[in-house]
């Protein structure tokens, strides 16, 4: 996992420059000179990011944003982009100053220009003024989503920018038309982690005044191609982004929200991150298709799949019945950097009208000249205008990724919003909420569960949690224990800047969970659960990486990168192949001891108790711990060294009312007195609680007879007497 491109090209999205960062900017980050290279593809380790059940929770509080709803009214189609187009749209980045003033030079020569941004426009304005020519100036105009509702994101630090990347044609607007002309807009789901991004669509609909369609479907804009009449071009990368369909069904969703009546899929290129058609493919006309074409010496396995995606063209026609005409084009040496294989191609171009900006490459230029004969063949009449792409292909895309066209028609406003589907929900998951938020309960093993979202969908279930055996599960604890969970199982966060937590049993003897804090080593302050080098740099932290919890945080060329492993069902572990820490598969396991318990160890100076030992499973286990200068261990407990106060058993009046008996204290070892208060009617004497005496017990006063007096002490009186007047005489 470490070995993506991606972990790091994440990372570098959120960072304030080009400098290697990951610590707190002095103010939040909004300014389109932050680099926005996260690349075509979907990256894992946006997870670093907030995570999903908080990215979820702000899509559902705004469905007119991100709820699904129905098509739109039969007749529209997607356009095609060889049509009239008025306005090319894209994201400015100026790290890749070079590419972009070339392709908005190019491309102001036939469409005017507009600049999606948020808090940037002078920043923007000021580069430009100074590399544009006047009449490229001239046409291009700013859109700022800064003042929109958007997400801030909170972990790794605040990132408080309404576009996430540059990415224009996956995650902008679908342009879709009717008969008459008139233009609306569907908005399927873009990658999730890019969550301002995913609203952009809706946002252009209202300044457009063009009623916005959103299908529950995962699908990236530079994956898709229409003539317009119904027939439509895409890759086998759909259904695996939506293993919910059949393909049927995708099939069925593709003809209702963009009028495919006839669906060509094609093969995506092997290795390639993104799956996208237009990685390999141009549709030109109705009748003319381009398709790639490698050597055996270049590229055998994605020579063959090209050679077969060619192959489903030979005497097709497209649903108006017309013979397609396939051009094969050369696609470039496929070159590779540090991070792997750059994916290079011609194909990844843009139609403005009478031109056609198409991708080259200085430095990997041998089929050059035959690609531009190809385009010339499939474009007669369309000028090929050169757009220097080195420096954009390694992240993934290139002009017809960073762009999006627009079509030359009339707005299409319905008279009333579209309808929700699946109560305006982000996703129509098929899955129904197990329980209520917040509500505990019992499983039907014993143990216990809380309700909560601990997964990928938006519906709420049960999540488990053990009770010992001698505890059963009563009214949603354990033995009917009086605790409440402190957090929601496995939940991160940070105790405060020095202290990171997970939630979990941390062996404090009840039957809740709690958060067990983790001291940051020095030099590290914790953001967003995971502790973070202070100084802007990795810190201690290398390649070989550590395990926070289930988050996978290493080091790779300066910049600090991180994966939550719990987001694939996996933990953090030592991954012997190749000696670094990374996510593993939990391994099978048995808890070895149960909730609650505790014992003495190692001669009684420490006490172990029942936890999570935080080792890559989630089995509890013996956790031991120092019971200290001082003291012992005693039944489980650390206790201070004590005397008995008396001999067990023994029994003593603390005062008239209360009787003290000598008790072993469990939690001490050693005797003490307990003092209980005797029963109603009883005093304390001679060690215990008895009645007071009465007349009659022993006494004869009332019998008005005198007993005998005793002979010894009436011997003792004379015995004194006779030695007083001895002493007497003896003086």
């Amino acid at each position: 996992m470490k070995t993506l491109l991606s972990l790091i090209l994440t990372l570098a999205a959120l960072a304030t420059s080009p400098a290697p960062a990951i610590a707190a900017p002095a103010r939040p980050v909004n300014k389109a000179t932050l680099p926005r290279h996260l690349p075509a593809f979907k990256t894992p380790a946006e997870l670093t990011r907030d995570s999903n059940s908080q990215l979820v929770d702000f899509m559902t509080a705004h469905p007119e944003l991100y709820g699904i709803t129905v098509a739109p009214p039969a007749g529209f189609s997607m356009y095609a982009e060889f049509e009239p187009v008025d306005a090319m749209y894209l994201v400015y980045d100026d790290t890749q100053r070079d590419y972009y003033i070339d392709l908005i030079e190019a491309a102001t020569v036939y469409v005017d220009v507009v600049l999606w941004h948020s808090d940037a426009e002078a920043d923007i304005a000021a580069i430009l003024q100074t590399n544009l020519s006047a009449a490229a100036l001239a046409r291009v105009s700013y859109i700022d989503f800064y003042g929109t509702t958007h997400y801030v994101f909170t972990s790794p630090y605040e990132i408080d920018s309404a576009v996430d990347s540059i990415w224009a044609v996956d995650f902008g607007p679908y342009f879709v038309k009717n008969a008459d002309g008139q233009v609306a807009i569907v908005d399927p789901h873009y990658y999730i982690e890019r969550i301002n991004d995913n609203a952009i669509p809706e946002k252009m609909g209202d300044l457009l005044g063009m009623t916005v369609y959103r299908p529950d479907l995962n699908f990236e804009g530079g994956n898709f191609f229409s003539d317009g009449q119904g027939t439509c071009y895409s890759t086998t990368m759909v259904h695996e982004a939506n293993p919910k369909y059949t393909a049927g069904e995708i099939d069925q969703i593709f003809l209702d929200y963009f009028g495919c009546q006839k669906m060509f899929w094609l093969t995506p290129l092997q290795g390639e991150g993104t799956g996208h058609i237009d990685m390999f493919f141009i549709l030109a006309s109705p009748t003319d298709v381009i398709v790639g074409s490698f050597l055996q010496s270049q590229d055998a396995t994605n020579k063959t799949a090209m050679d077969d995606n060619a192959a489903l063209f030979e005497g097709a026609t497209n649903f108006a019945g017309d013979s397609l005409t396939v051009h094969r084009i050369p696609m470039p040496n496929p070159g590779s950097d540090y991070y792997g294989r750059i994916w290079r191609s011609y194909t990844n171009g843009l139609r403005l009208n009478d031109a056609y900006l198409v991708p080259t490459f200085t430095e990997h230029s041998a089929y050059e000249l035959d690609a531009m004969a190809v385009l010339a063949t499939a474009l007669p009449g369309v000028a090929t205008v050169a757009v220097p792409s080195d420096a954009i292909m390694p992240w993934g895309g290139a002009i017809h990724c960073t762009t999006r066209s627009k079509p030359v028609g009339a707005p299409y406003l319905a008279a009333t919003e579209p309808d929700y589907l699946c109560g305006g929900m982000p996703f129509c998951d098929d899955c129904t909420n197990e329980c209520a938020a917040d509500e505990t309960g019992c499983m039907e093993n014993g143990d216990r569960f809380v309700c909560g979202n601990n997964d990928m969908d938006v519906c709420l279930e049960r999540i488990a949690l053990p009770c010992p055996s001698s505890a059963q599960c009563t009214d949603g604890t354990c033995g009917g224990e009086d605790c409440t969970d402190a957090c929601l199982p496995w939940e991160t966060g940070c105790v405060d800047d020095d202290n990171r937590f997970i939630c979990a049993e941390d062996g404090d003897g009840d039957m809740c969970i709690d958060p067990v804090a983790f001291a940051c080593e020095t030099g590290r302050s914790c953001t967003g659960g995971i502790c973070t080098p202070t100084d802007g740099s990795c810190g201690g932290i290398d390649f070989v990486g550590e395990c926070q919890g289930d988050v996978s945080v290493w080091c790779e060329d300066g910049m600090l990168a991180a994966y939550d492993c719990a987001a694939d069902g996996m933990g953090c572990g030592w991954l012997a192949s190749e000696e670094y820490y990374d996510c593993v598969d939990r391994a099978a396991c048995t808890d070895g001891c149960e909730l609650g318990e505790t014992r003495c160890a190692d001669g009684n100076a420490a006490r172990e108790v029942c936890a999570e030992a935080f080792d890559g499973d989630r089995c509890l286990e013996w956790k031991a711990i120092d019971c200290g200068e001082g003291t012992t261990c005693l039944n489980g407990a650390c206790v201070a060294p004590c005397t008995d106060e008396c001999v067990a058993g023994e029994t003593l009046c603390a005062d008239f009312d209360n009787l003290s008996t000598c008790t072993l204290n469990a939690a001490t070892g050693c005797t003490e007195l307990v003092p209980a208060a005797c029963e109603d009617g009883t005093t304390c004497r001679d060690g215990a609680c008895a009645a007071p005496k009465k007349a009659d017990d022993g006494c004869s006063c009332t019998t008005g007879s005198r007993a005998p007096a005793s002979g010894a002490p009436l011997f003792l009186m004379l015995l004194g007497l006779a030695g007083f007047f001895l002493r007497r005489r003896a003086l």
